[in-house]
């Protein structure tokens, strides 16, 4: 009977394989706990309607006054996502997006698609041209059909939400800027020819492979406790750092607290954390749960 054995240099190969296995295993599960996206298995929404470069107006949006954009689709397809620069003067609060069907360029009909809009930043005036667009994402999105004008929708019920709209007058020339002053009626923008600065994305997304993980910034904060012995009455003005949160200080306990009646081992402080998620504004503590 004759044996086979193996050659050192396969021995070597199958080790070396097994090593790259391993190597390769780790590394994606790297990629996981840093919260890292993996390549998408399939093709993402591509951009198809777009109005783009600098802005020259920026429309108001609030309860009173919503904002919108008529466009053509070139495809055939689900609207996945638009994306639109907007931010907030007055907020945050509930902005919902909607896709609909027009008749003479103006929406008409119950809504084939609506969002509510999430990540909206808060800015302040004349900063358009360096301001990240917002994207949303539809959760059932419409179909639309390639050659048809639709138009989605920027709207606003509640009160006290003051947004704006960047706009601008570049060419455009399949659809228009509309606006309902008072809402629901729609008319083209004072008949110029001012276009939302957005961009429609068609094709399906692929919702095992879209999702990101949140993004939290955090800052621990820790200041002696007051003389009165209360949290409440810490002053933190300095130390809000541009957030404009004050308060939600709470006693905590501090090894570098010293007191006289404690001791060298530590002793009662004020406690807080400034968080921020993505794009959203400051909170402090656990607020966004």
């Amino acid at each position: 009977m004759s044996v086979t054995r193996s050659q050192p240099w396969a021995r070597a190969l199958r080790s070396t394989a097994r090593r790259a296995t391993v190597l390769a295993v780790s590394a994606a599960a790297a990629m996981v706990c840093a919260g890292i996206a993996a390549p998408a298995a399939s093709a993402a929404p591509q951009a198809d309607q777009s109005s783009s470069g600098n802005s020259t107006r920026q429309w108001s949006l609030n309860n009173s006054q919503w904002e919108g954009q008529s466009f053509t689709p070139s495809v055939s397809d689900v609207l996945s996502q638009i994306s639109v620069k907007v931010f907030f003067d007055v907020g945050p609060g509930p902005i919902t997006m909607k896709v609909y069907d027009t008749t003479g360029g103006l929406p008409t009909g119950a809504a084939l698609a609506s969002q509510a809009v999430t990540g909206i930043p808060t800015s302040t005036p004349n900063l358009c041209d360096s301001l990240t667009p917002t994207t949303v994402t539809f959760d059932n999105p419409a179909t639309l059909v390639s050659g048809h004008m639709y138009a989605f929708t920027l709207e606003v019920t509640a009160g006290g939400v003051a947004a704006e709209v960047c706009a601008n007058q570049q060419t455009y020339l399949r659809g228009v800027g509309i606006t309902a002053s008072p809402p629901p009626t729609w008319v083209s923008f004072q008949g110029t020819a001012y276009q939302l600065l957005f961009t429609t994305y068609m094709g399906a997304v692929d919702r095992a492979t879209a999702a990101t993980p949140d993004v939290f910034t955090v800052v621990h904060q820790a200041l002696p406790m007051p003389s009165s012995g209360s949290c409440a009455d810490v002053a933190d003005a300095d130390v809000a750092y541009g957030t404009g949160i004050h308060g939600g200080w709470q006693k905590g306990w501090e090894p570098w607290a010293v007191t006289a009646n404690v001791g060298a081992h530590g002793g009662w402080a004020c406690i807080r954390a400034l968080v921020k998620q993505g794009s959203q504004d400051w909170r402090v503590n656990n607020a966004y749960a």
